[in-house]
């Protein structure tokens, strides 16, 4: 039977987990949001931390959050931390984010090198191009070599290679769509060329697409509306402008232009740094 192709990152989950002691003394009211915790913590690559900001998003429509969190402390599915929370033995059955960084570096390496195996100048000739010093064949002739040139060629999406940056954008943006009670569907190329358009293209930085992906998330209309990167990208001047506004309204700092949701994702990160 083959293998089911990822459906993007995941917490692995033994498939009795229910009848650990810890679980049956927490109860189904904390166990659902320490299974959130897991599940959102397989998005981000913090070792198992986090923040009390990321708690409450994980906590979204739950009832009684700061009696589920203290019910886990108290069993030790939790343990607190300094702006947050650590998961229990999370690094017991999870890569730490220095082993997801190498994985994510030897794969980049190995696409590489599967580039540079490609030969400098190919002999075929590519379809839609004739030399004009080749035979000319029979119409049929032509369109049987052109059709094996086609599927012995390797497909250029293959040979790309996304950053770190736009892999993480993306595992992002699929768990905050998550957490909103939206389906993801696969997260691969598609998503991954989108975020590296707005990046090079656009020329957005990955903190300004983060906090305006926060941002969209986090309200009512358009949660329901983005619900892939591909369409994050066509709407963002849209989101950036009212993500703007509603901050300058806020005063959520006292400058004004793009500055705002690059300083508050850069405090946010240097606040759970320093955790």
């Amino acid at each position: 039977m083959a293998r089911p192709k990822s459906k993007g990152a995941y917490a692995p989950l033994a498939a009795q987990y229910y009848l650990d002691d810890a679980i049956l003394e927490a109860g189904p009211e904390a166990e659902l949001l320490f299974i959130r915790c897991l599940s959102f913590l397989a998005s981000i690559p913090t070792d198992g931390f986090i923040t009390e900001r990321q708690m409450k998003v994980v906590g979204i429509g739950l009832r009684n959050m700061p009696r589920r969190i203290e019910t886990l402390l108290g069993v030790g599915l939790l343990e607190a931390s300094s702006g947050g929370f650590v998961a229990r033995s999370w690094l017991k059955w999870n890569k730490s984010a220095e082993e997801i960084g190498k994985l994510l570096q030897n794969d980049r390496e190995r696409k590489a090198r599967k580039a540079e195996g490609e030969p400098a100048n190919s002999s075929r000739i590519p379809v839609g191009f004739q030399s004009d010093s080749s035979d000319q064949s029979s119409t049929e002739q032509s369109s049987t070599e052109q059709s094996s040139t086609s599927s012995s060629e390797p497909n250029g999406s293959d040979l790309e290679i996304f950053s770190d940056d736009v892999i993480r954008l993306c595992e992002l943006l699929g768990s905050l769509i998550r957490l909103n009670g939206n389906n993801v569907r696969t997260i691969g190329k598609t998503w991954w060329r989108s975020c590296e358009r707005l990046i090079r293209i656009d020329g957005y930085t990955p903190d300004q697409i983060e906090w305006v992906m926060r941002w969209a998330q986090g309200d009512e209309f358009w949660q329901g509306n983005i619900l892939s990167m591909p369409k994050f990208r066509e709407k963002f001047d849209q989101l950036k402008t009212k993500a703007m506004a509603e901050s300058n309204n806020r005063k959520v700092a006292k400058s004004t232009g793009f500055d705002i949701g690059v300083d508050l994702v850069q405090q946010e990160r240097e606040r759970e740094a320093n955790a």
